[in-house]
Protein backbone atom coordinates (compact mmCIF):
# COMPACT_ATOMS: atom_id res chain seq x y z
CA UNK A 1 0.00 0.00 0.00
CA UNK A 2 1.59 3.58 -0.96
CA UNK A 3 2.07 5.60 2.02
CA UNK A 4 -0.13 8.82 1.96
CA UNK A 5 1.04 12.14 0.84
CA UNK A 6 2.75 14.32 3.32
CA UNK A 7 0.39 17.53 3.26
CA UNK A 8 1.90 20.86 3.33
CA UNK A 9 1.90 22.58 6.28
CA UNK A 10 -0.42 25.79 6.05
CA UNK A 11 1.12 28.95 5.83
CA UNK A 12 -0.68 31.70 8.31
CA UNK A 13 -2.09 34.37 6.41
CA UNK A 14 -0.80 37.46 5.76
CA UNK A 15 -2.09 40.22 8.04
CA UNK A 16 -2.40 43.84 7.26
CA UNK A 17 0.44 45.88 7.46
CA UNK A 18 2.49 49.07 6.38
CA UNK A 19 5.42 47.91 6.59
CA UNK A 20 7.92 45.41 4.91
CA UNK A 21 11.14 44.03 5.69
CA UNK A 22 13.55 45.98 2.84
CA UNK A 23 16.96 43.81 2.12
CA UNK A 24 18.78 42.46 -1.08
CA UNK A 25 18.72 38.93 -2.82
CA UNK A 26 21.95 37.82 -4.44
CA UNK A 27 20.66 34.75 -5.90
CA UNK A 28 21.82 36.01 -9.40
CA UNK A 29 25.60 34.46 -9.46
CA UNK A 30 26.31 37.30 -11.46
CA UNK A 31 26.25 40.11 -9.26
CA UNK A 32 28.98 41.68 -7.35
CA UNK A 33 29.99 41.19 -3.80
CA UNK A 34 31.97 43.45 -1.44
CA UNK A 35 35.34 41.69 -0.58
CA UNK A 36 36.93 44.40 1.53
CA UNK A 37 34.97 46.92 4.14
CA UNK A 38 36.80 50.02 5.23
CA UNK A 39 38.67 50.14 8.79
CA UNK A 40 35.72 52.26 10.28
CA UNK A 41 36.61 53.30 14.36
CA UNK A 42 36.18 50.50 17.19
CA UNK A 43 34.05 52.95 19.05
CA UNK A 44 31.12 53.57 16.03
CA UNK A 45 28.90 51.14 14.94
CA UNK A 46 26.71 52.01 11.91
CA UNK A 47 23.92 49.48 12.89
CA UNK A 48 22.58 50.77 16.50
CA UNK A 49 20.50 54.26 14.83
CA UNK A 50 23.05 56.71 16.31
CA UNK A 51 24.75 59.19 14.73
CA UNK A 52 28.07 58.83 14.58
CA UNK A 53 30.65 61.03 16.49
CA UNK A 54 33.64 60.16 14.69
CA UNK A 55 32.79 61.18 11.12
CA UNK A 56 34.91 59.92 7.64
CA UNK A 57 37.50 62.31 6.89
CA UNK A 58 37.80 61.23 3.08
CA UNK A 59 35.71 58.59 0.68
CA UNK A 60 35.31 55.16 2.70
CA UNK A 61 37.13 52.89 0.06
CA UNK A 62 35.20 49.27 -0.30
CA UNK A 63 37.07 46.87 -2.42
CA UNK A 64 35.88 44.22 -4.86
CA UNK A 65 38.24 40.84 -5.55
CA UNK A 66 37.93 38.90 -9.18
CA UNK A 67 36.36 36.27 -7.82
CA UNK A 68 33.61 38.73 -6.78
CA UNK A 69 33.12 41.06 -9.49
CA UNK A 70 29.76 41.47 -11.02
CA UNK A 71 27.01 43.90 -12.28
CA UNK A 72 26.55 46.22 -8.61
CA UNK A 73 23.07 46.44 -6.44
CA UNK A 74 21.86 49.64 -5.34
CA UNK A 75 22.04 48.01 -1.36
CA UNK A 76 24.59 46.63 0.41
CA UNK A 77 22.81 46.22 3.73
CA UNK A 78 25.01 43.63 5.57
CA UNK A 79 28.17 45.44 5.71
CA UNK A 80 29.75 47.25 8.99
CA UNK A 81 28.75 50.31 6.85
CA UNK A 82 26.17 49.77 4.85
CA UNK A 83 26.52 51.31 0.62
CA UNK A 84 23.49 52.54 -1.09
CA UNK A 85 23.51 53.94 -4.61
CA UNK A 86 22.46 57.76 -5.52
CA UNK A 87 19.83 57.10 -6.93
CA UNK A 88 18.15 55.00 -4.42
CA UNK A 89 19.22 57.03 -1.60
CA UNK A 90 17.41 60.04 -3.95
CA UNK A 91 14.50 58.32 -3.98
CA UNK A 92 14.11 57.11 -0.82
CA UNK A 93 14.48 61.02 0.51
CA UNK A 94 11.96 62.30 -2.48
CA UNK A 95 9.47 59.53 -0.53
CA UNK A 96 9.71 60.57 2.73
CA UNK A 97 12.84 59.18 4.36
CA UNK A 98 14.28 62.07 6.61
CA UNK A 99 17.12 59.90 8.89
CA UNK A 100 19.67 58.98 6.20
CA UNK A 101 23.34 60.08 6.89
CA UNK A 102 25.39 60.05 3.76
CA UNK A 103 29.11 59.48 3.30
CA UNK A 104 31.09 59.77 0.29
CA UNK A 105 32.06 55.99 -0.66
CA UNK A 106 34.35 54.65 -3.30
CA UNK A 107 34.28 50.86 -4.58
CA UNK A 108 37.23 49.75 -6.57
CA UNK A 109 37.65 47.02 -8.49
CA UNK A 110 40.95 45.15 -7.57
CA UNK A 111 42.06 43.66 -10.77
CA UNK A 112 40.67 46.33 -13.12
CA UNK A 113 41.10 49.35 -11.38
CA UNK A 114 37.82 50.27 -11.76
CA UNK A 115 36.05 52.56 -9.39
CA UNK A 116 32.46 53.31 -8.97
CA UNK A 117 31.23 56.76 -7.31
CA UNK A 118 27.56 56.24 -8.17
CA UNK A 119 27.48 54.93 -3.88
CA UNK A 120 27.17 56.42 -0.24
CA UNK A 121 27.83 54.74 2.64
CA UNK A 122 24.34 55.23 4.46
CA UNK A 123 24.03 55.39 8.33
CA UNK A 124 19.93 54.66 9.14
CA UNK A 125 19.45 56.98 12.04
CA UNK A 126 17.03 55.45 14.58
CA UNK A 127 16.33 52.25 16.30
CA UNK A 128 12.33 51.29 16.90
CA UNK A 129 10.99 49.10 19.14
CA UNK A 130 8.02 48.05 16.66
CA UNK A 131 7.57 44.69 17.22
CA UNK A 132 4.23 43.31 18.61
CA UNK A 133 4.37 40.97 21.62
CA UNK A 134 2.51 38.14 19.28
CA UNK A 135 5.75 37.79 17.26
CA UNK A 136 7.05 34.33 16.83
CA UNK A 137 10.45 35.05 18.31
CA UNK A 138 13.64 33.67 20.03
CA UNK A 139 16.47 35.22 22.30
CA UNK A 140 19.96 35.24 21.00
CA UNK A 141 21.39 36.22 24.11
CA UNK A 142 22.81 38.87 22.20
CA UNK A 143 20.61 41.97 23.78
CA UNK A 144 19.97 43.16 26.70
CA UNK A 145 17.48 42.66 29.60
CA UNK A 146 14.88 44.36 26.99
CA UNK A 147 15.08 41.82 24.24
CA UNK A 148 16.89 44.82 21.96
CA UNK A 149 19.37 43.98 19.31
CA UNK A 150 19.30 40.39 18.47
CA UNK A 151 16.07 38.50 18.76
CA UNK A 152 15.31 35.82 15.91
CA UNK A 153 12.13 36.51 14.48
CA UNK A 154 10.46 33.35 12.62
CA UNK A 155 7.03 34.94 12.42
CA UNK A 156 7.54 39.28 12.63
CA UNK A 157 4.14 41.05 13.70
CA UNK A 158 5.15 44.70 13.66
CA UNK A 159 3.08 47.65 15.78
CA UNK A 160 1.72 49.92 13.65
CA UNK A 161 0.80 52.10 16.77
CA UNK A 162 5.15 52.13 17.74
CA UNK A 163 6.31 51.96 14.05
CA UNK A 164 4.43 55.64 14.62
CA UNK A 165 4.32 56.04 10.43
CA UNK A 166 7.88 56.17 10.13
CA UNK A 167 8.75 55.94 6.96
CA UNK A 168 12.24 53.65 7.50
CA UNK A 169 14.00 52.59 10.34
CA UNK A 170 15.67 49.52 12.16
CA UNK A 171 13.91 47.43 14.71
CA UNK A 172 15.18 47.57 17.96
CA UNK A 173 14.62 44.43 18.57
CA UNK A 174 16.75 42.77 15.67
CA UNK A 175 19.16 45.60 14.32
CA UNK A 176 19.87 43.97 11.13
CA UNK A 177 16.29 44.47 10.56
CA UNK A 178 15.14 47.59 8.33
CA UNK A 179 11.88 48.24 8.01
CA UNK A 180 10.62 50.73 5.09
CA UNK A 181 6.79 51.79 5.02
CA UNK A 182 4.96 51.00 1.60
CA UNK A 183 4.75 53.90 0.79
CA UNK A 184 8.03 54.43 0.05
CA UNK A 185 8.15 50.87 -1.06
CA UNK A 186 5.90 51.54 -4.08
CA UNK A 187 7.85 54.56 -5.03
CA UNK A 188 10.89 52.85 -5.20
CA UNK A 189 9.56 50.16 -7.36
CA UNK A 190 8.05 53.07 -9.67
CA UNK A 191 11.43 54.79 -9.72
CA UNK A 192 14.17 53.77 -12.89
CA UNK A 193 16.58 52.62 -10.23
CA UNK A 194 19.02 50.10 -11.98
CA UNK A 195 19.16 46.88 -9.88
CA UNK A 196 16.45 47.40 -8.74
CA UNK A 197 14.69 43.96 -9.45
CA UNK A 198 17.41 42.27 -6.60
CA UNK A 199 15.89 44.53 -3.63
CA UNK A 200 13.45 43.08 -1.39
CA UNK A 201 10.21 43.81 0.14
CA UNK A 202 9.12 40.95 2.37
CA UNK A 203 6.41 40.39 4.50
CA UNK A 204 7.26 40.33 8.46
CA UNK A 205 4.78 37.52 8.45
CA UNK A 206 7.62 35.78 5.75
CA UNK A 207 10.30 37.38 7.50
CA UNK A 208 13.23 34.70 9.22
CA UNK A 209 16.00 36.82 10.83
Amino acid sequence: MAPEPRRKARRKPLYETNYFVFTTSYDDDDLGRISTEPQLPDDENWWLGKRLVIEPSGPLVYQIDEDDEGSLVPFYEELDAPLMSELLIDALRSAGVDNLDTYDAVIRETRTGREHHGYKAVNIVGLVKAADESSNTEDLGLGDEDGLIATWFEDLVVSEARARGLMLFRLAESVSTILIHKRVKEHIEAASIPGAEHLKFIHPARWSG
